[in-house]
Parts: structure tokens; sequence; C-alpha cells
């Protein structure tokens, strides 16, 4: 745990030591706010529906710029392999630099909270629903950086990280949306949009927390962390060697198991309605109307 802190804190000081960092987030605060507010006229409603429909999209750019120098620069200046002959595990610097991206990220999507306050003194809003809409927000987030991560791991150049980190995350998120579906089979389409985090942040951003959705989440990330991990320790060993092979296959594994998880998850119960009426919620007394009828109703 300290390597993992030590670690976190030399990377995540990188992102503040330098106006790059705050550049970013600054960027990233103002494209969110005047996106958002050239948009609300149109709804004349206080909710923040609008600013997280747009947020996926900016954070598909953003984070690849954010993530791709956490390998390719200690790649390209030789420190990595530096850092690997260190009696550190391959896993701690992987999750490190995964959490200092992460955490850098979530300064940024926390610091558009001055919407939601502005918002207040135009109507009510609903705080459970933007409880949800931030973790739906910061679960997103993770999925991302963790692709950037594997991006930058590919390459000393952080150009090329960029390019690649960016066209994973917007097919992905391109899969979710319904006139790509549209002209698909049913059953294809069905597991398409499973496949996207589109689909599982909108139903979040709802005030709906489903567990099969955080799940979908880590499961995204423990892919490409692992696919990372395969990845930089494979620079170290014989491609040839059987410690390398069975490293492969258990990261291959790993991998599937944690798609197949993210793809055939919907089966799973429990979720946590934190809208302020509970408006995806039945209540008790409808409920025993359904428990006392003699036959099946569908919904």
């Amino acid at each position: 745990m300290k390597q993992l802190l030590t670690i976190l804190k030399k990377d995540l000081r990188s992102y503040f030591d330098q106006p790059t960092g705050y550049i970013l987030n600054i960027i990233f605060i103002v494209a969110i706010a005047f996106m958002f507010f050239r948009t609300i006229d149109t709804t004349n409603e206080a909710s923040l529906r609008p600013m997280f429909s747009l947020l996926p999209w900016i954070l598909a750019i953003y984070i690849p710029a954010v993530s791709m120098r956490l390998f390719s620069e200690e790649q390209r200046d030789g420190t990595l392999e530096i850092l690997f002959t260190q009696p550190v595990r391959g896993t701690t610097v992987i999750l490190a630099k995964f959490f200092a991206g992460l955490i850098f990220i979530s300064i940024g999507v926390l610091g558009t909270i001055l919407i939601p306050i502005s918002l207040t003194f135009a109507g009510n809003l609903d705080i459970g629903a933007l409880v949800a809409q931030y973790i739906g927000a910061i679960l997103l987030s993770s999925s991302l950086v963790s692709i950037g991560i594997f991006a930058s791991s590919l390459t000393k150049n952080q150009i090329v990280a960029f390019i690649i980190s960016l066209s994973v995350s917007m097919l992905l998120l391109v899969l979710g949306l319904d006139f790509i579906n549209i002209t698909l089979p049913s059953a294809l389409s069905v597991l398409l949009q499973d496949l996207s985090p589109l689909t599982h942040f909108s139903s979040i951003t709802r005030g709906l927390i489903d567990l099969r959705d955080v799940l979908y989440f880590i499961s995204i990330d423990i892919a490409f962390l692992s696919i990372t991990y395969l990845n930089t320790k494979g620079k170290s060993l014989n491609s040839n060697s059987p410690q390398y092979r069975n490293l492969r296959v258990g990261v291959g594994s790993l991998v599937v198991l944690s798609l197949v998880f993210a793809w055939f998850g919907s089966s799973i119960q429990g979720r946590i309605d934190l809208t302020e009426d509970r408006i995806y919620s039945l209540a008790p007394s409808t409920k025993e109307i359904f428990d006392n009828l003699d036959d099946y109703l569908t919904i």
C-alpha cells in the first residue's frame, strides 16, 4: 500500500507541477458549462440531464488527453524499466497510475458542481438524482481511464496513445446509440448495446443506481488493466518462456470472464432509487396489490 501511494502521489503531482493540468481541467469545466447553458433554454426545467447526455462524448476526448502520458512518457524517458526493476509489483504500478488519472479527472468532473448550484436558484433540483449522476460520471471516467492507460502502455508516442484511446472510447460509446443498432438483428443489437458504457451510464443518470451497471464498469476496468499488465510485463519476459505463456493464458481468461460478466450481467438484481419521489420504485401498497393477484401481470 505504501508503494502504491508513493507512485500515486508522484503521478498526481506531475499533473499539477505544470500548467497543463490546470489548463486541461479549466477547459473541460468551461466546455461543459458552455454547452449546458446553451441547451438549457430548450428544456425549461431545473435538470442536469442535458449536461450528462453530453458528458460521455466530452470525457471520451478529455480523458485520452489526460491519460496518454501515464505510461508513454515513462517509456520515452526510459524510467519505466527502472521502475519495474525496483522491488515493486507491476500491479501496484498500474493501479497507482490508474487511481492518479482517475483522481485528477474526478477533480475536473466535481468542478462542474457549480452548474447544479446555480440551478438551485432557478427551480427545485432533485438532489438524489444529482448524486447518482455524479456517481455515474466517476464510474464512466474509471472505464475510460483504464482504456487510456492501456493505450498509453502500447507506445512511447503520446499522440499515438491519444488516438488509440480516443478511437476505442468512441467505438464503445457509438455502440450504444440507437441509430447504429436499429438496422441490426435484435439479438445482436441488444448485445452491442449492453457492451457500451453509454447504455449503463444513461441508466444511472436517471437517478437509479443498478448493481449490474456498477459491476459492468468494474468489469471493463479489470479487463483493460489486465491487458495493460500483460503488455507491460511482456516487455521484461521472453515471449517464448513458459512464464510468459502462463501469464498470457491467465490474463486472457480474466479478460474473457470480465467481458462475459459485463455482457451478460443483465440478470443481476439489486438497485438503489435515489430520485426524490422514488419514481422508479413501486410503493408498498402497489406491491401488496400485485402480490394478491391470481395471475401474472406484465407491465
